[in-house]
């Protein structure tokens, strides 16, 4: 048996399968989720979907989120919440291929409440009401919580996956991580707009009336 520096004991099978088998496993899964969901879809040879996917934005956006989502799963999974964190966003970024390789219009206005969901969370209203799953306050950005003064601890004291470099990555990768979802929170609320928001306003002399007459 051995002791963390918060004096929980775990046996040495049970962290070897935290630190090492976890990560790997969701690394490769999360790797494998594009193939996957192309696949379920079955309207094509998979690599001519993944090719198709670049071209539209909205997969693209999502496709860049699943590849930066390695980056979280490599990570303490006793003292942070960023495998949560990163399977969530993994699973929405799947819908969303999904979604806009299929082109279900229907299938938007839920997607946009997921996307506000997700990016409350990530940004930290994780415990507002108006969520169905929460991390709590923080949000993603708060990698940092397993080194509390800066430094990683070292010796008896050491921290699995706590180095000041690998940290120090993850907050950038963070970072893009969470523009990369306003990005597509916009994307798919503008559809949604576009398919829902009724008619244009007509021009008048090269202005937008918005009086009624």
């Amino acid at each position: 048996m051995t002791t963390g520096r918060f004096g929980i004991e775990h046996s040495s099978a049970q962290r070897d399968v935290l630190d090492y088998a976890l990560p790997a496993a969701a690394v490769v899964m999360t790797l494998a989720a594009p193939f996957i969901t192309f696949a379920a879809l079955g309207r094509g040879p998979v690599l001519q979907e993944l090719r198709a996917a670049t071209g539209r934005w909205l997969s693209l956006i999502s496709l860049v989120i699943t590849l930066l989502s390695p980056m979280f799963f490599i990570s303490n999974y006793y003292q942070t919440t960023l495998l949560q964190y990163g399977v969530y966003s993994v699973l929405l970024s799947q819908a969303t291929i999904m979604a806009d390789r299929m082109g279900k219009r229907r299938a938007l206005p839920p997607l946009l409440v997921w996307h506000s969901i997700n990016l409350l969370n990530l940004i930290g209203g994780g415990n507002s009401l108006l969520l169905f799953y929460g991390l709590g306050p923080g949000g993603l950005i708060r990698i940092f919580i397993i080194s509390p003064y800066g430094d990683c601890p070292d010796g008896d004291e050491a921290v699995s996956y706590c180095s000041d470099n690998w940290i120090a990555a993850q907050l950038l990768a963070g970072f893009l991580y969470l523009v990369l979802h306003i990005l597509a929170f916009f994307i798919v609320g503008m559809r949604v707009a576009h398919s829902y928001g009724g008619e244009d306003d007509k021009p008048v002399e090269g202005v937008i009336s918005t009086i009624d007459t």
